[in-house]
């Protein structure tokens, strides 16, 4: 067998493949007044108002669903409560600065309430601060009130600066 035809072959293979599609897991975006926004410092906190874990599924564009995180039998794992299809409308204005805290990426084949999706390699402690599509900063969770909220580890000075 010739080298174009393994290529052709390999080519045909990979398209019966099912993609997985990934989605960004991520806190509901939060808005900073700009003033406030310029004077964060390592050991602030982000006050989410979650009494529940509750997370967004997105990508660049789209929110396409809301999870929980629930505990079962020593496992952890994200249940989809809610299935959305809005635009992600978190753009900043003049006065306010948007923010998302993410965790990451996660697959997800199925979108329907009720799915269950494994965590994974996920990392629930490690929150990345994302602003104008940039890692402004590292955070982690804390309890502030039996509320979750995100303290802010580490700031990317050449992000914030821009």
């Amino acid at each position: 067998m010739n080298a174009e035809n393994q290529a052709n072959r390999l080519a045909k293979l990979m398209a019966k493949q099912q993609h997985i599609p990934s989605y960004e897991l991520a806190f509901p975006p939060i808005s900073i007044r700009s003033t406030k926004f310029q004077k964060l410092e390592v050991g602030d906190i982000f006050l989410l108002g979650l009494k529940h874990f509750t997370c967004l599924l997105l990508d660049d564009t789209m929110i396409y669903a809301e999870v929980t995180l629930c505990h079962e039998d020593n496992r952890e794992y994200f249940k989809i409560t809610k299935r959305i299809k809005a635009p992600d409308l978190s753009s900043g204005s003049k006065k306010y600065e948007t923010v998302k805290c993410t965790f990451g990426n996660i697959q997800c084949r199925v979108l329907e309430v009720g799915h269950r999706i494994d965590i994974g390699s996920l990392d629930l402690h490690h929150v990345d601060v994302i602003y104008n599509g940039k890692r402004f900063a590292t955070a982690s969770l804390v309890n502030v009130n039996d509320e979750i909220a995100v303290k802010i580890n580490k700031i990317n000075k050449e992000v914030k600066d821009v």
